[in-house]
């Protein structure tokens, strides 16, 4: 896909369909640094980075609401 924006802007979006959000990995990955001005490559990160950060909300709420036993001191 180097070289070819359209061909690794139809992949990632692909991926991104299929569930990947390693949105941390991908933005500091030097193959992807052609596609960073991108308003198209820019738009499918903003969406994966929206949907970790809900992801990350989610779980928090979760764990904030649980109401977990104290662990058992060995004594």
């Amino acid at each position: 896909m180097m070289g070819d924006a359209e061909l690794a802007l139809r992949w990632l979006e692909n991926a991104v369909a299929a569930g990947w959000r390693k949105y941390n990995i991908q933005r500091h990955d030097p193959r992807w640094a052609s596609l960073v001005n991108d308003e198209r490559y820019r738009a499918i990160m903003e969406r994966v980075k929206t949907d970790v950060e809900r992801q990350r909300i989610e779980v928090d709420q979760i764990d904030a609401g649980e109401d977990l036993p104290a662990p058992i001191e060995n004594g």
